[in-house]
């Protein structure tokens, strides 16, 4: 039994490393297309997808507030003058943007949410769901 998990984990580290479009990914793991979209449509595989998504998601964003303090810092300094070479018009746009700049994101690191109340989290395993056939379709009345 230890194959079939093996393929789902090859799978899996396949998409994340994003090598390849749908139709070579299938290719290079011998796959038709119906078998990667069967795979895709199980439920443990959303999840799994899902959570990586979201996992990206949360890199990205620690990422980008890595810069943002880089630029706030940077924003400071012309805003304080500090940059001598700066005109002062300038010096009064850095302190407006300064002033503009949010830091909504920050304030909610204190929710506790769990998952299944996280509305990205459900949106995005939503997004990565296939819908179930039509049973009238599927009955041929």
């Amino acid at each position: 039994m230890s194959a079939p998990i093996q393929t789902e984990d090859r799978l899996i580290l396949g998409l994340a490393q994003a090598e390849h479009d749908i139709l070579s990914f299938a290719s290079a793991n011998n796959l038709s297309l119906d078998d990667l979209v069967d795979w895709a449509a199980k439920p443990e595989t959303r999840r799994t997808l899902a959570g990586l998504c979201v996992l990206a998601d949360a890199q990205t964003q620690l990422l980008l507030s890595r810069y943002r303090l880089v630029a706030a810092t940077r924003l400071i300094g012309q805003a304080t003058a500090e940059d001598e070479t700066l005109s002062a018009e300038q010096v009064r746009k850095a302190c407006v943007d300064l002033l503009k700049t949010e830091l909504s994101r920050a304030s909610s690191l204190g929710t506790e949410q769990q998952p299944e109340q996280d509305e990205a989290f459900d949106a995005l395993a939503q997004a990565l769901s296939v819908p179930e056939p039509d049973e009238t379709l599927v009955q041929g009345d």
